[in-house]
């Protein structure tokens, strides 16, 4: 029992004690947190202003959507990063991108500065790969086996077979897919580099393209509005599940 009383004792002016710091550490921090952000509310507010402000209108919501081998969202990408690609290099094939990179959807209607940041958050850049058609193969198997990726200048059929898909009937810009062949494809510097598991670019050679994969989408919608026109991206079946 003594022993007890004796680690009450003990303890009772180390607990007023902790308690004394702990509520003068929450009026410092509060304090110190009051000036910091009367200093940075104005920032925020001018950028709060920018992100808010309207580019471009779109005739159709795109949502994020996962587990369908197309979708609005990854076609509208997919096809400004390759017309932009083709500027770069015009004899760009097609693109490849992944549905984890495109992170929120878009809105129809109005769409905001802010809306394009929360869809391409990260600062990947554009880059064109040139691949070897037995490598270009594996792009793919491997798109097979997500169950469809954003793709632009491709079509595709996925079949099942053993429990798996697998592609078939791949045209390229309409043409017969071959093997033989070399081809160029964008895609981000993040994907180019294996990420997602995208170890097929490995052996390809890396055109970069100086271009923020966040940007050319932010470009391109303004492109549009100058041009009086509302976004208006659709399914096509250029990736399709049979059987």
């Amino acid at each position: 029992m003594s022993l007890v009383i004796l680690w009450l004792v003990a303890c009772q002016p180390v607990k007023k004690d902790l308690v004394y710091h702990a509520s003068y550490a929450g009026i410092k921090n509060e304090t110190e947190n009051a000036a910091l952000n009367k200093i940075i509310d104005p920032y925020k507010l001018g950028i709060d202003a920018e992100m808010n402000k309207v580019i471009g209108n779109s005739e159709v919501a795109m949502p994020k959507v996962n587990g369908e081998p197309e979708t609005i969202l990854g076609n509208f990408v997919a096809d400004l990063v390759l017309e932009f690609s083709r500027t770069i290099d015009q004899e760009t094939d097609f693109c490849l991108l992944n549905n984890g990179g495109l992170r929120s959807s878009l809105p129809q209607g109005d769409i905001t500065i802010r809306n394009v940041y929360e869809l391409m958050p990260f600062d990947n850049e554009i880059v064109i790969v040139t691949l070897k058609g037995e490598k270009v193969n594996e792009i793919f198997s491997y798109a097979a086996s997500k169950g469809g990726v954003p793709v632009a200048g491709v079509e595709m059929k996925l079949e099942k077979m053993n429990g798996n898909l697998v592609p078939a009937d791949i045209k390229i810009n309409g043409e017969k897919f071959s093997k033989e062949r070399t081809y160029k494809i964008a895609t981000s510097d993040y994907l180019a580099g294996g990420g997602d598991n995208m170890n097929f670019w490995s052996t390809g050679t890396i055109q970069t393209t100086l271009k923020k994969l966040r940007d050319a989408i932010l470009d391109y919608i303004r492109l549009k509005t100058t041009e009086n026109k509302k976004l208006n991206p659709v399914l096509d079946g250029r990736i399709s599940i049979v059987n």
